[in-house]
């Protein structure tokens, strides 16, 4: 099961159900704070709320998406910001059972076909 750009989706977590791996996008909050401290005064607010609401923190992705869809594995893409060391992308194990992988340029995820 692959996301886009959402924040929790109880709509994306029905068919994640059980998944062998979610690919989910995934924003850091306190980078959303620094972005949004750097814009004029009256905009800030808004362009907070807009990309918290239009995508999925560390903080939610492993709680809140993986871990309540069952995902064996949860892989984290679309990283924004994208230079975040991954002992931060790796924060989104709290509260998630399965193992998170951080999806970096030229990752590779090994998959196979089901026996029947």
């Amino acid at each position: 099961m692959v996301s886009g750009d959402t924040t929790v989706s109880e709509n994306l977590i029905a068919l994640a159900q059980d998944a062998d791996y979610l690919v989910h996008e995934v924003i850091d909050a306190a980078w959303v704070d620094e972005i949004a401290a750097s814009v004029p005064e009256p905009i800030r607010e808004a362009l907070r709320q807009h990309l918290i609401s239009s995508h999925t923190t560390i903080e939610q992705v492993g709680k809140d998406v993986g871990e309540r869809a069952g995902a064996k594995n949860l892989v984290l893409t679309h990283l924004a910001p994208s230079d975040n060391p991954d002992g931060r992308w790796m924060r989104a194990r709290r509260g998630y059972s399965g193992k998170v992988i951080v999806a970096r340029e030229l990752v590779e995820i090994p998959v196979s076909k089901r026996r029947s």
